[in-house]
């Protein structure tokens, strides 16, 4: 078969391309897949390409190419298309001055610019031509026409843009005050957001053509909050006003590169003052280090020690971050010192003897180096990564378009370059206080009893094991010692974990996590990167290596959860997102069916790990805790029946009811996942509903009850197979109508006669902690009402209430005892006290009290309370028992990853737990209050019982 290389070299010669500039095309298409089939695709197109070869590309050579033909005279499509095929062309052109004709990082990286900059320019000429024939031109209130400017941020700002990166940019216009002259006007702030959302469409929107730029507009004023387009007075008063150290540097990159050239320029004067100050501002540094703490942005990466030439240690952000703070500090004295490009900026500040020749060369040569890496990772398919291919089977390709003949040669000049630019980049940030007593634990002439005093000292227990961790990892491996610079790092790291260590019960085993940690040197840079300017975060790992080896060892085997550490993300997250999200993070492996469950399953421990991560430093309650688990839960669910549906539908077709309509099918989650209260290790109680029988409607048609069968079976395993990644959740089904002996899918009409006729009293307790998981199925209405029916239609009597007490005390006989089992769940005064409780409330008042309709225990206690069906005593007995039986639960799981609902009997763990309490005498003091909290649910459960 005739690969992409050849068949591009072929077409190049029959279009009468020269045989050397074909070989060109060929190398490229070898090297990029992406360009390679656009040439394949359009080889009419390749002349006009090889035209640009060898010529200095600019702003204005681009334009020309642009407007060769009249683009006024095309509708938006055909304008966009127009731009994408240019766009091509152009990094034909950009990709052959890169890898074959050998041109430096400074005009590779302005090439890129200057297209994005005549991209804009075009967006803009279209897009006001086409507004101001609709609306007339925009003018201020003394008839002068107002003009509007595209400010590049960024890469862009700084003319030095990668071969796929996105654009920062901010839209700017004069004034606010007047209206477009046309017939149907506008005002100038509408317009010129229409004007904004157009520009943004025409360079930003994915078409059958691809896309010129993606288009980030976050760093304006308020970010996705803020304006699309605000005139400069506007700007002038948000800087001044609110503006934050970030802003500051972010506009040091600021460049008008489109638009009107005197809104740009005016808009460059009046931020001037808040970027540069006249004198030197004595809290910058502290704001300066507090911006590190943004430079490790979520990262997607694929193992421990990938190479990140961005963000990682000693990559490009850090060469642009010294050479932005050392323009943003000395600016006050010396105005000579900016400029936007950091290559420039590197020898200025050489120049100024802010930096000396030899840094300066270094730092130039690292970022033409690292930017190098960056272009050729990012050329092969024009993905957004940073990240150097390593475990990829096109490696060898990237090494070879990088200059490298082997691998280990690649391994030792990014090892060299990335630790001489850290070592400049930590100098900013060198602590010039020192803890000498704490510096003696690294002295090998210290004896380790001597040492462990130290830590003593420092409240630190079990110090002697201690101290065995802290010298076997300074000393590293028999194969491989640390070398001086490593073992400088580790003491910073470990000054910083001691001090944050005092007090922890479990001090030992956090410090073995972290001695797991540091057997890479990759991490042992990134932390001390992370840690030097954001301490808090030590802590916070900590807590986690000390409350939950679950979540420690899923940081072990996967180093991107770090990310997570340093930037949490929000717990906001609605099920419908994360079923999006993992639609989408599966939607690459769509044609390798077997790759997606485990694909669901990475993704699906990344959220279990940010919502651990919270938890246990105390940045959610409880409630906002078991609120985004079952999120999470139900997301999941939804997304792996509505896979495994699509995968049925292709086989057999769409189950259709005997009318012929398409037949829906409901998710039922009962227990913690249909009452909101999900905690970690929780497995999944579920039901499975259809609307009807009849059959699909496909070629091998079977009816609706085994098409249905086939979806539960197989969405159970999906969610329950067991891999290195764990699983998903394990099902249970035994709810379902008739229990074990029902069948697996049950039709509406079916159920709702169960409920009416046979459904005992428990299951209905069952059922009133149900809800819909597939919450936008048409046939969720119909649920609710055959659950209203069958639970809120008559007050149960004396029997039934009886009969709810009887089985709360026989699950106490069979699970809960003895007493000293400590069962939070089914124990002695346990969380099923209250969820009785509170289901006989409901049972008995619901009819009279819709407040009372909820899945959830601790919304039905607080309904009950408001409607006077509780006395404030056992209310506040039930809702604090709830708050603190929950809050152990989830710790006593979390630590395991397990479904256990029993307290630990080793003194060790229990001591753990009372320290996240706050606790500070320790386990004992722990099973004390959780004794007499036990014993106050009881006896109020006895009361609303009339069991005293």
């Amino acid at each position: 078969m005739i690969s992409r290389e050849q068949q591009t070299e072929q077409i190049a010669l029959e279009q009468g391309i020269s045989a050397e500039d074909s070989l060109v095309l060929a190398y490229i298409a070898r090297h990029s897949e992406f360009i390679g089939m656009w040439m394949i695709n359009n080889p009419h197109e390749l002349k006009d390409a090889v035209r640009r070869f060898r010529t200095l590309r600019s702003k204005k050579s681009i334009l020309e190419d642009i407007f060769a033909v009249n683009v006024l005279g095309m509708n938006d499509d055909e304008f966009m298309a127009h731009l994408r095929n240019v766009k091509m062309k152009e990094y034909i052109n950009i990709a052959a001055s890169d890898m074959c004709f050998g041109a430096p990082c400074l005009e590779v990286t302005a090439n890129v610019s200057a297209f994005a900059s005549a991209g804009c320019e075009a967006a803009y000429f279209y897009a006001s031509n086409m507004l101001k024939a609709a609306h007339g031109t925009p003018r201020d209130e003394e008839g002068r026409e107002v003009g509007f400017c595209v400010i590049g941020l960024g890469k862009l700002g700084g003319w030095e843009l990668n071969f796929s990166s996105d654009i920062d940019v901010i839209y700017v216009y004069g004034s606010d005050l007047g209206k477009t002259d046309g017939a149907d006007s506008l005002d100038n702030h509408t317009f010129f957001n229409r004007m904004a959302e157009y520009i943004t469409r025409i360079i930003g929107e994915r078409t059958k053509d691809g896309i010129v730029f993606r288009v980030d507009l976050r760093l304006r004023p308020d970010g996705d909050r803020g304006a699309l387009a605000m005139p400069v007075r506007s700007y002038e008063t948000y800087y001044e006003t609110y503006g934050q150290s970030w802003e500051r540097m972010m506009l040091l990159k600021a460049l008008p590169v489109a638009g009107s050239k005197g809104v740009g320029e005016a808009f460059i004067r009046t931020v001037k003052p808040f970027v540069f100050r006249r004198s030197l501002d004595y809290n910058l540094m502290k704001d300066l280090e507090d911006i590190k703490k943004k430079i490790n942005k979520r990262v997607e990466l694929k193992g421990a020690n990938v190479k990140h030439v961005k963000l990682g240690c000693g990559g490009i952000r850090e060469i642009e971050f010294v050479v932005q703070t050392l323009q943003i500090i000395n600016y006050p004295s010396n105005n000579n010192v900016f400029n936007s490009n950091t290559l420039r900026s590197l020898k200025i500040l050489a120049d100024a003897d802010l930096l000396t020749p030899e840094t300066s060369e270094m730092l130039t040569e690292s970022y033409c180096f690292l930017r190098k890496l960056e272009h050729m990772a990012q050329i092969e398919n024009e993905r957004q990564t940073h990240t150097v291919p390593e475990k990829t089977e096109t490696y060898p390709l990237y090494l070879e378009r990088c200059g490298f003949a082997t691998a280990d040669e690649f391994e030792t000049r990014y090892a060299e370059v990335t630790k001489r630019v850290n070592g400049e980049f930590a100098k900013l940030f060198k602590d010039a206080e020192s803890d000498e007593g704490v510096m003696l634990v690294f002295d090998e002439d210290i004896a380790p009893d001597e040492a462990a005093v130290i830590l003593k000292q420092l409240k630190i227990n079990e110090p002697q094991e201690c101290i065995k961790i802290i010298r076997r990892v300074m000393a590293g491996q028999k194969n491989r010692p640390r070398t001086s610079g490593d073992r400088q790092i580790l003491k910073s790291l470990f000054i910083m974990i001691l001090n944050g260590l005092g007090g922890k019960a479990g001090s030992v085993e956090v410090l073995a996590n972290f001695e797991r940690m540091f057997t890479s040197n990759t991490t042992i840079y990134m932390l001390h990167d992370i840690f030097s300017v954001a301490p808090v975060i030590i802590q916070k790992l900590i807590n986690i290596f000390s409350y939950s080896r679950y979540l420690t060892d899923q940081i072990m085997s996967n180093r991107d959860l770090l990310d997570y550490i340093y930037d949490p993300k929000p717990m906001d997250f609605t099920a419908e997102k994360i079923k999006e999200d993992l639609f989408q993070y599966t939607e690459k492996y769509r044609d390798k069916e077997d790759l997606i469950p485990e694909a669901a399953r990475i993704r699906h421990k990344m959220f279990v790990f940010n919502a651990g991560y919270a938890y246990l430093n105390k940045q959610t309650n409880i409630i906002e805790t078991m609120r985004a688990l079952t999120e999470l839960a139900r997301g999941t669910l939804d997304f792996a029946f509505s896979h495994v549906y699509e995968k049925l539908v292709e086989r057999y077709g769409v189950p259709r009811t005997e009318d012929g309509r398409e037949c829906g099918y409901l998710l039922v989650g009962l227990g913690k996942v249909g009452s909101i209260e999900m905690s970690f290790g929780s497995d999944i109680d579920l039901i499975f509903l259809y609307e009807g029988y009849g059959a699909t409607d496909g070629e091998k048609s079977i009816t609706n009850q085994e098409f249905y069968s086939k979806m539960v079976q197989r969405g159970i395993t999906f969610l329950s197979a067991y891999s290195h990644n764990g699983y998903l959740y394990k099902t249970d089904m035994r709810l379902r109508p008739s229990g074990s002996s029902g069948t697996l899918v049950t039709t509406l009409a079916g159920f709702e006669e169960y409920q009416r006729k046979g459904a005992m009293l428990w299951e209905k307790q069952a059922l009133m902690r149900s809800s819909v998981i597939n919450y936008n199925s048409p046939l969720t209405a119909e649920f609710e009402r055959i659950k209203a029916q069958a639970l809120y239609i008559c007050l149960i009597g004396d029997e039934g209430v009886k009969e709810i007490y009887e089985m709360r005390m026989r699950i106490e006989n069979e699970k809960g005892l003895p007493y000293e089992k400590n069962d939070i769940k089914a124990g002695y005064g346990g969380l099923l006290d209250i969820e009785f409780a509170a289901q006989m409330f409901q049972l008995m008042h619901g009819c009279k009290f819709g407040e009372l309709h909820t899945p959830n225990t601790h919304d039905a206690i607080h309904s009950a309370k408001d409607l006077g069906v509780i006395s404030s005593r056992d209310f506040n007995s039930f809702h604090k028992g709830y708050l603190f039986f929950r809050h152990l639960e989830n710790l006593v799981r979390i630590y395991d990853n397990t479904d256990t609902s029993r307290l630990p009997k080793e003194d060790k763990l229990l001591d753990r737990l009372a320290e996240f309490f706050g606790y500070k005498s320790g386990g004992a003091a722990l099973l004390d209050e959780y004794n007499n909290i036990r014993r106050s649910v009881r006896a109020a459960f006895k009361r609303v019982f009339g069991k005293e």
